[in-house]
């Protein structure tokens, strides 16, 4: 496996930021603070030696070179969802997962 490859812990936020057009609202999507999305996005711009966003009040647009990483970045994190999709019904069959506390589950969830 290459490891010239930026962590994806830097490529989800960048792709957030650039499909939703705003540091702020890609931080709400990802549950995060919108100074967590602009330092990682810097970081991966250091990586890169590249600006990958024009920066204006209040505003980001992709640079050139934004909109090409973007292109690849969308393309490999569709093949991991499908991927990962793809184990997870492995027997052909869709799962469901709950979460309950214990009582709620005794309760709701265990046969009579």
């Amino acid at each position: 496996m290459p490891t010239h490859l930026p962590p994806l812990d830097l490529m989800e936020p960048f792709e957030a930021a650039a499909r939703l057009g705003s540091f702020t609202r890609a931080a709400e999507e990802l549950s995060v603070t919108q100074s967590a999305i602009s330092q990682r996005v810097r970081k991966l711009e250091a990586l890169l030696d590249t600006a990958l966003f024009i920066r204006g009040h209040r505003t980001i647009t992709l640079t050139p070179e934004g909109r090409e990483l973007l292109i690849g970045v969308r393309a490999a994190l569709q093949h991991m969802t499908a991927a990962t999709r793809a184990l997870r019904q492995r027997d052909g069959r869709p799962r469901v997962r709950l979460g309950a506390d214990t009582s709620m589950a005794q309760l709701w969830l265990t046969p009579a």
